[in-house]
């Protein structure tokens, strides 16, 4: 069995964003400022917290790959929930390489019905290279490049095998 091992600094930089996000719309209530900046304010940092909060939200999981019974179990670190995918239902994996401030991080699509329904990523994850190791029986297809529209679809589960 191959056990996921957060990274501390992906992990914890999602924590910080999203504290930080909270003191924005906070903090104009606290000073002297007009009503267009408390406004201003509230909108920004809510929509902050909901890009950070959404994506703890998506990627805090502990992945677990049973080799012998050929499973991946994702277990989502907040709500405890578990999905579980057979080896035979994944039609395969691609890698691709995201963008951040601090460079470029790989991250493992797992591809179903021709969407990705789940990621595993270095920027996450310190071991992506043996998990992969775990996933040898699931057919690799290849690598895809980023985009910011082929991020979007991935988002909305959208087709992006084939595009």
């Amino acid at each position: 069995m191959t056990k996921s091992r957060t990274k501390t600094f992906g992990f914890w930089i999602l924590i910080l964003a999203t504290l930080f996000s909270i003191g924005i719309p906070i903090a104009p209530f606290f000073q002297e400022s007009n009503d267009k900046i408390k406004v201003a304010a509230l909108a920004f940092g809510s929509f902050l917290i909901l890009f950070f909060g959404s994506q703890i939200w998506r990627d805090s999981k502990h992945i677990l790959i049973n080799s012998i019974d050929e499973t991946i179990t994702f277990t989502n670190l907040l709500t405890r929930q578990k999905t579980i995918y057979y080896f035979k239902e994944i039609e395969g994996y691609i890698d691709m390489y995201q963008s951040s401030r601090s460079g470029s991080y790989r991250v493992l699509y797992l591809v179903q019905d021709n969407k990705f329904v789940q990621k595993i990523s270095t920027f996450i994850y310190s071991n992506v290279g043996e998990m992969e190791g775990a996933l040898k029986p699931i057919k690799y297809l290849g690598q895809k490049d980023f985009s910011f529209l082929r991020s979007i679809k991935i988002l909305l589960k959208l087709n992006v095998l084939n595009d």
